[in-house]
Formats: structure tokens, C-alpha cells, sequence
């Protein structure tokens, strides 16, 4: 009889052991503290220097990129782009303009002869002619593309109607044809209001006259 509760004993005991065993093998693995500490720490001659050299690599692509882009960037804005002017003239000694793109050695010609068959005769030592850009009108400020108008591909042709003085300056400035633009048509319009001309003649001597001048504002 008294051998009896010790086997229950026994056996509770057992069961117990075997139950904590259970529950201890069932618990999830608990992470291992210094094997993070080891990941997370660096040795001093490691990856960090590697990482700080492809750092320096990388802001030296960077700058040179920058650098490359400044040097292909132009050093001026760019201008508008305008062929030789052809001669325009409005009214006067040359009568109506017929074309625009005349040369400005054809139009001269036509023009000096429509001058001198319907424009009343001149006197023995006289001569008549329209008002002509300069020779030198390349020395003429071209207008400049403004960056708005280039970065939104704005372009096309102005047209503007210049009243020319007998001193060779331009008097009234005015957009006869729009480019579309008005932002282009500013442009232009600033620009040739200060250019100089070779003015127009009657008898050989210089007079006020008016003068089509086209401008052309076009991306490269």
C-alpha cells in the first residue's frame, strides 16, 4: 500500500518534467544577441572605407557630369536666327514689296528700276533708292531667343513695318505680321527699334521712308 502514492509521484513528476520540456522545445528560437551585434558591427579596415570610396567615385561622376553639361552649355543665350535681309520696302520711291524672300541684291535691282520707270523721274544728277539695311548689318544687335520661348519650342517669323529717317535710325517700330508669339514678336521688335539703316534717296538726298524687315526666330 505505501508504494502505491510513491509510483503517483513518480509519475506526476514525469508527466511535469515532460510537460516543461515540451513547452521549452516549443518556444520559438530567440535571436542571438551578440551574433546581431557582430552583423551590425564593422571591422575598422572593412566594407566602410569601400563605401566611402564608391561615395567619392560617385560625387565625382556627379561633378564631372555637371561640369560636362556647364561646358556644353553655351556661354550666351542664343540668338534668333535671320537670313541676309531682304530689301522690303513698304511705299515711297519703290512702290509695294512683291515677295519676301527676295534676294537683297535682286531687290535692289527691281526696286531701283521700279523707282526710276514709276516713281515720277528724277532730276539730271539725281538718284533715287529705297532705305537699305547697312552693309555692315551684321553689326546690328541680332535679337535674342528668349529662354522661355526656346524651352517651349516656340518659332516662326516677324514681320515688322520700320519707319527709317533720313539719318538712318529706326523711328516707328511696329509687328505687321505676327510670328504667333508674342513673347517673339517682343523680342524682335526691341531689338531692330535699335539698329541703324542706310536711308532711303530721292534726287540724292536722304529721306524718310518705310521698310518691311522679317525676322525668324527658329530652334537649332
Amino acid at each position: 500500500m505505501g508504494a502505491r502514492p510513491v509510483c503517483w509521484a513518480l509519475l506526476a513528476s514525469l508527466a511535469l518534467h515532460a510537460l516543461l520540456l515540451f513547452a521549452w522545445q516549443g518556444r520559438p528560437p530567440q535571436p542571438s544577441v551578440a551574433a546581431l551585434t557582430l552583423r551590425l558591427a564593422q571591422p575598422a579596415g572593412g566594407p566602410e572605407p569601400v563605401i566611402a570610396q564608391n561615395a567619392a567615385k560617385t560625387g565625382n561622376q556627379a561633378g564631372n557630369k555637371v561640369e560636362n553639361k556647364a561646358a556644353a552649355r553655351p556661354s550666351s543665350k542664343p540668338s534668333a536666327r535671320f537670313a541676309a535681309p531682304p530689301l522690303l520696302p513698304e511705299a515711297g520711291l519703290a512702290g509695294p514689296a512683291t515677295s519676301a524672300v527676295e534676294s537683297a541684291g535682286d531687290s535692289g535691282a527691281k526696286s531701283g528700276a521700279a523707282a526710276r520707270s514709276g516713281g515720277g523721274g528724277t532730276s539730271q544728277g539725281g538718284v533715287d533708292s529705297v532705305a537699305l539695311y547697312r552693309a555692315e548689318y551684321l553689326n546690328n544687335p541680332q535679337p535674342e531667343y528668349p529662354e522661355r520661348s526656346r524651352e517651349n519650342g516656340e518659332q516662326g517669323t516677324v514681320l515688322l513695318r520700320v519707319s527709317v529717317s533720313a539719318a538712318g535710325r529706326a523711328g516707328e517700330v511696329t509687328v505687321a505680321v505676327s510670328s504667333g508669339y508674342p513673347r517673339l514678336d517682343r523680342a524682335a521688335k526691341t531689338t531692330v527699334e535699335r539698329w541703324r539703316f542706310a536711308p532711303a534717296k530721292r534726287n540724292g538726298q536722304a529721306v524718310d521712308s518705310v521698310l518691311m524687315v522679317p525676322v525668324r526666330f527658329q530652334s537649332p
